[in-house]
């Protein structure tokens, strides 16, 4: 039996590594709570309590502390789930929970009525750590409320949900304790770079495990053909560079100008100094919100840019600050009669919050017009590329660790905080473009714009193929080529119907380039299955779907 945190000032004991408690129950549990069930975070959870305490009041301190556990505590039921508990446990909580909705939702719809049934169903949810996943407008759209149920009844989904759940909940407040910076850990915190490790590695042996096999016979593992889509960070490194140089040729052949723009946070968003001390602004934004906000600038500059008829194209990039809060590079293309008026326009929205701050003029906002003399706009956004991607040629990051290492920490930051980290602007996309380079492996004869469109997509030349799309900045309904999707033929397990890519339409033709069938199947037998993490089953449950991408571009019918 633990003893009891006493009553009365409160100060720091060195000796036990804890504070006293305050004369309030509710303080001495959730201190308690801190010690027992979170340890490893007792010293800088206590040390930021009294951070609170002394510059404002214990009331806030509190309050804090109680925000704070309600994010690490997922759920109370069958024995806690908690957002720093290894995955393996989600697994077991996700099954029970959804079994347990399940058989109440029946036994009520039974005993009572659906209407009711769906209410308790709706509370149950919301009380288990989740929204429920149908907008309350729509509650009286059977559409919409049976795909609804059925995802409350999968245990995957819960799995999914929950996993999200616990690593922004974590990461937000390991940021908030200061444990991401560049004096402690860039980027992500180590223990969920450890658990996103794990998780890959887990999903790479399952892509070894499954076989995929279409109508002709062809067979190869799932992990082969992720290993020729861009999925593989070598080929996507090397298709948005191959996009940007391509853009860069078409804007020199219209004679138009190269702008790199910077776009950062204020402070506010900012968690910690790379000195690793607390940042006295911060308001306990996560990235994601820091994105948000990033993203809400770029919307009011865009809107202001059709207003005045400024034309852009090109590529913005995601990166990560030492301590997680992500910052914009922007590479765009333009007539050069437009740039005084854009750089007016992007400045005027990117100061508009706190601008008056101190470093906000010299630091928030940095524009760069590209010198053609100094080399190419291409060579100068690359290093940022590659150090988002794999690191391949940059040697050491903006903070002189390993870049190799840096861009592993980068990926697992986009994909836990789910942040884009490029995007492309006013150019035709790229979904046309991996489908024409489909047609190589399929038979037939193409003629006219579609077979132009053909060889320069097999050529690998964005420019040509931009060109014969019509240019930058045009409306897609304009282009003489779109994605053909067809709806799948079965509904899907949540009983709804899902279109799928099946190949390209427009004025240009039409054609079928997703012309295979693919089964999956186990290269072992099921008892020899690996006891894969959580994202394994994303792929697993995705796997009889068409291949993503280009991965069909592996297989020839003339070898068949």
């Amino acid at each position: 039996m633990s003893t009891p945190l006493p009553v009365g000032p409160f100060n720091w004991l060195k000796g036990e590594g804890r504070p006293y408690a305050l004369g309030d129950i509710r303080s001495r549990k959730m201190l308690r709570t801190v010690e027992e069930r979170h340890p490893y975070l007792k010293e800088r959870i206590f040390s930021r309590y009294l951070r609170i305490a002394d510059s404002s009041t214990y009331h806030q301190a509190d309050m804090w502390l109680e925000g704070l556990l309600d994010r690490l505590h997922l759920n109370d039921d069958f024995g806690g789930l908690k957002a720093d508990s290894p995955f393996e446990l989600f697994r077991s909580f996700s099954e029970k929970v959804s079994q347990r909705l399940e058989r109440e939702f029946t036994g009520h719809a039974r005993a009572v009525n659906g209407k009711e049934a769906l209410h308790l169903l709706i509370r149950e949810t919301t009380k288990a750590g989740m929204p429920f996943p149908v907008d309350q407008n729509d509650l009286t759209d059977k559409e919409k409320v049976i795909p609804g149920v059925a995802r409350v009844f999968d245990p995957a989904w819960w799995r999914r949900k929950l996993r999200t759940k616990a690593y922004r909940n974590s990461e937000s407040i390991y940021r908030e304790l200061g444990l991401v910076s560049k004096a402690k850990n860039l980027y992500i915190s180590e223990y969920n770079f450890r658990r996103y490790l794990a998780a890959q590695a887990s999903n790479a042996e399952l892509l070894e495990l499954l076989t995929a096999e279409n109508q002709f016979g062809y067979t190869a593992t799932l992990a082969s053909l992720k290993e020729k889509s861009v999925s593989n960070p070598r080929n996507r490194r090397n298709e948005t560079m191959m996009r940007i140089g391509g853009l860069e040729d078409y804007a020199d052949e219209n004679g138009h100008v190269g702008v790199f723009y910077t776009l950062t946070c204020p402070s506010k968003y900012h968690a910690t100094h790379q000195s690793g001390h607390a940042n006295g602004k911060f308001d306990g934004s996560s990235p994601l919100e820091a994105q948000k906000y990033l993203t809400k600038v770029w919307g009011r500059v865009r809107a202001a840019f059709k207003r005045t008829g400024i034309e852009v194209y090109g590529i913005r990039t995601v990166e990560p600050h030492h301590d997680g809060t992500p910052h914009w590079h922007l590479l765009l293309f333009m007539a050069r009669e437009f740039l005084p008026e854009a750089n007016r326009i992007f400045r005027e929205h990117a100061l508009k919050e706190d601008g008056d701050e101190s470093g906000a003029e010299a630091n928030r906002f940095v524009i760069e017009e590209i010198d053609p003399e100094k080399g190419r706009a291409t060579g100068y956004v690359a290093k940022y590329v590659s150090k988002c991607i794999d690191g391949y040629e940059v040697g050491e990051d903006s903070y002189g660790n390993d870049a190799v290492e840096s861009a592993a920490r980068i990926r697992a930051w986009a994909s836990i905080w789910g942040i884009r980290q490029f995007q492309f602007t006013g150019d035709p996309g790229v979904t046309v473009y991996r489908e024409l380079r489909r047609l190589k492996n399929i038979e037939g004869s193409r003629e006219g714009l579609l077979q132009e469109l053909e060889i320069a997509a097999d050529n690998g030349d964005w420019k040509r193929y931009v060109e014969l799309m019509g240019g930058t900045c045009t409306h897609l309904k304009d282009r003489p080529l779109r994605a053909l999707m067809v709806p799948k033929p079965t509904a899907s397990k949540y009983h709804e119907t899902v279109e799928k890519l099946k190949g390209l339409v427009g004025s240009a033709g039409r054609v079928v380039t997703r012309i295979y069938d693919w089964t999956i199947s186990r290269t072992r037998p099921a008892d020899d299955d690996l006891q894969c993490s959580d994202s394994c089953e994303v792929v697993v449950r995705g796997a009889n779907a068409p291949p993503w991408s280009s991965v069909n571009n592996c297989t020839r019918l003339k070898s068949l």
